[in-house]
């Protein structure tokens, strides 16, 4: 009693034929295969010399002009030769796809039926990798790259057939820095590679406003409020002179430690105004050309000016 289950390669084959489209079917004209068979002697030329790279080449230009079992079957069998196994499956599944007829020539035949065997070879072949990315929230989109190659969004948690050798797989998510990892598979290795997503942290002044636009304000602000003091205490002592030399109807010798008090507070007056200006504009100009991301800013480093009084007058001491 026949079974009446299809053997794997079967199933495999006529799953693969329902779910995707069939070849073009466009005639090419005579011009177009003469391209073509050129270009299939130029592949065995560079073949027998094992340039698979070039052969292959001029193979899948002959395919994409003739698109027969004939020239897609040489295809499939260059990238075996290249160890590029995903691709040769590929091409010799859609090998078996080419329709038939029933005036076809006997070489689409022959052809159709290596791809058959050709592809019962590769599958046992066939590495099967798994990538598990961990740490974004679920139903994040997760972005999937395979040696550069991005995988479709909806294979992303498939277990994905991949070419044996090395290979560099990175995952990336919105608001994730980029995980990525290298994995060695052997032929018929079944594997997974797990990828931690972490939470993107950009360096200070990466994102928000630098620290040195909250540093220009602290600085600025500290420069005015030193320039506000200094020149009070310069008018107060500016008074106590004048008090004296009015008591006195001149100013005696007793006055003059007011007075040069009064000048040295006028001149750190001045410089503390004049700083704190400068530091103010260039806060400013940051401001208005850094522009802020949504993230939290970064915080503002600790500045400060202090009025140090000497016996002479005094002096200004800053840090940041």
């Amino acid at each position: 009693m026949a079974s009446d289950r299809l053997p794997p390669l079967a199933a495999l084959l006529a799953l693969t034929a329902l779910l995707a489209p069939c070849p073009a079917l466009a005639a090419p004209d005579p011009a177009d295969r003469a391209v073509a068979r050129h270009l299939m002697d130029d592949g065995d030329r560079k073949a027998e010399i094992k340039d698979y790279r070039g052969a292959l080449e001029a193979y899948r230009k002959a395919d994409a002009i003739m698109g027969v079992p004939t020239t897609g079957i040489d295809v499939a069998r260059t990238h075996v030769l290249l160890g590029q196994l995903v691709e040769a499956w590929r091409v010799a599944t859609n090998v078996t796809r080419f329709p038939r007829k029933a005036t076809e020539p006997e070489a689409f035949t022959h052809a159709r039926r290596d791809a058959e065997v050709l592809i019962e070879s590769l599958l046992p072949r066939i590495p099967t990798l798994r990538i598990a990315a961990v740490g974004a929230p679920p139903g994040a989109a997760i972005e999937i790259t395979i040696d550069g190659a991005k995988v479709p969004a909806e294979e992303v948690h498939d277990a994905l057939k991949v070419n044996p050798g090395e290979r560099v797989i990175r995952a990336s998510a919105r608001g994730f820095a980029p995980a990525s990892g290298t994995t060695t598979l052997a032929e018929g290795q079944t594997s997974t590679l797990t990828l931690t997503l972490a939470p993107r942290v950009d360096p200070p002044g990466s994102s928000g406003r630098s620290a040195l636009v909250y540093a220009s304000f602290g600085l600025g602000g500290a420069g005015l409020v030193v320039g506000t003091i200094t020149g009070l205490l310069s008018l107060g002592a500016v008074s106590s002179a004048k008090k004296i030399c009015a008591a006195s109807g001149a100013c005696p010798a007793g006055a003059q430690p007011d007075l040069d008090r009064s000048l040295t507070m006028a001149n750190i007056s001045n410089v503390g105004f004049g700083a704190g200006i400068a530091f103010v504009g260039l806060g400013v100009v940051g401001l208005v050309l850094t522009p802020r991301s949504s993230a939290n800013p970064a915080s503002p480093p600790p500045a400060g000016v202090a009025l140090v009084p000497l016996s002479s007058g005094a002096a200004i001491r800053g840090w940041f």
